[in-house]
């Protein structure tokens, strides 16, 4: 019987709501619709799921997936997923235009949703019926204490991730709402991960706990300190950056990114402050010529960090604003360097800030072409991530 009572097809994941509406000729059928899903179902075809929203609308997709015990079409469902992204919402709406994530801050969308007491449950129930789950995307960080506790008491006592190859979460990085990535990656099996991207840095028990899985080929890790004038300019260039190489072995892929992307203007790093940051940068050239596996390198290094006296050393003493064109030609400098003295990178990135506008991320890469010498510089204005997923 028709009707156009949405709610079944709005309690299904985005992904199979549209895989739903490719297989049925009336979406407000609810019998058709249900038919249809079930015949999905049966035949395994919906191998990525994908759940979505404020904690609300998250929890009734999970309850709609994880449906009534023993539902033979359920359990296949369940059985068929290899690979799964959970996401809260929390305060602004997804900008579904630009397909790159959220609108910008405004006080006429700016809302706080509603909590779901039991979403640590069903988020970690979930994850436990996916028995075939190989690449799993976590986006947690809205969740509360109690519920990241819920979820962390649930997955400690399963093997639920023992298949998981590939896994980034991010999780709450208040002090005391720590625990469910760190619970998520103690629970991936230590010969089966190889790609990891966590919302934390060296210094943190998830880097601890993933210094255990040296099967890892892929790690993306995220520098949130506070900015100083003794800074080094960039998570690259700390100190302990270079630890990463001792205690991976195998890497291939690594991403430093800037957890805080805004840098404001009058930062404290000057043409005298050369000398300390040249130092800087050839201790890490060094490490990566002693590091042969690693093929792609990324990392944020913003030009607002740097006076225009130290971007422009060595070409003109000019005063005025720094342009476009000098701040391209200061980044290729830079990457045809690292690349002409690690001869074994294939790519590297590096991320800043699009200038004039300062919105949107701006990309410079140099990739080295079969030859082994030739290195092509470009740059890429690219809005909010780097280009090259890490779990592709």
């Amino acid at each position: 019987m028709a009707t156009s009572e949405p709610c079944l097809m709005m309690r299904l994941p985005p992904e199979i709501q549209l895989q739903i509406g490719e297989l049925i000729e009336d979406a407000d059928a609810i019998t058709m619709v249900s038919k249809a899903w079930r015949k999905a179902f049966l035949a395994r075809q919906f191998r990525r799921v994908c759940f979505a929203g404020s904690q609300q609308e998250l929890a009734t997709q999970l309850n709609e997936f994880l449906g009534a015990k023993g539902d033979q079409s359920k359990d296949r469902l369940h059985q068929s997923v290899k690979a799964a992204t959970i996401e809260v919402w929390d305060g602004l709406w997804p900008d579904f235009t630009s397909g790159w994530g959220y609108s910008a801050p405004d006080e006429s969308v700016h809302l706080q949703f509603p909590l779901h007491d039991g979403l640590g449950y069903l988020v970690a129930w979930a994850l436990m019926r996916m028995t075939s789950l190989e690449i799993l995307c976590l986006e947690v960080d809205k969740l509360e204490y109690f519920q990241v506790k819920d979820f962390r008491d649930i997955i400690s006592k399963s093997n639920a991730f023992s298949k998981i190859r590939q896994l980034s979460v991010t999780a709450p990085t208040v002090h005391t709402n720590n625990g469910s990535a760190l619970a998520t990656i103690k629970r991936c099996g230590r010969n089966k991960l190889q790609a990891l991207e966590v919302n934390e840095w060296l210094d943190s028990l998830e880097y601890l706990r993933a210094k255990k899985h040296q099967g890892l080929e892929r790690l993306h890790l995220h520098y949130d300190k506070p900015y100083e004038d003794t800074d080094p300019a960039c998570a690259a260039l700390t100190n302990n950056a270079t630890e990463i190489f001792k205690d991976f072995k195998h890497l291939k892929w690594l991403i430093l990114t800037e957890s805080d992307a805004r840098v404001a203007d009058g930062t404290a790093i000057y043409a005298a402050d050369y000398d300390r940051i040249e130092s800087k940068l050839s201790r890490l050239i060094k490490v990566l010529q002693t590091y042969p596996t690693l093929e792609r390198f990324a990392f944020t290094l913003y030009h607002r960090r740097f006076s225009s006296s130290f971007i422009r050393l060595g070409w003109t003493r000019s005063q005025n604003s720094l342009q476009p064109q000098e701040i391209a030609k200061w980044y290729e400098e830079l990457i045809r360097r690292i690349m002409r003295e690690v001869s074994t990178l294939k790519e590297l990135w590096i991320m800043d800030e699009d200038p004039p506008l300062d919105v949107r991320i701006c990309l410079y890469s140099g990739t080295r072409a079969s030859d082994g010498s030739t290195v092509t510089f470009k740059r890429h204005s690219i809005p909010d991530r780097f280009p090259a997923d890490l779990l592709d």
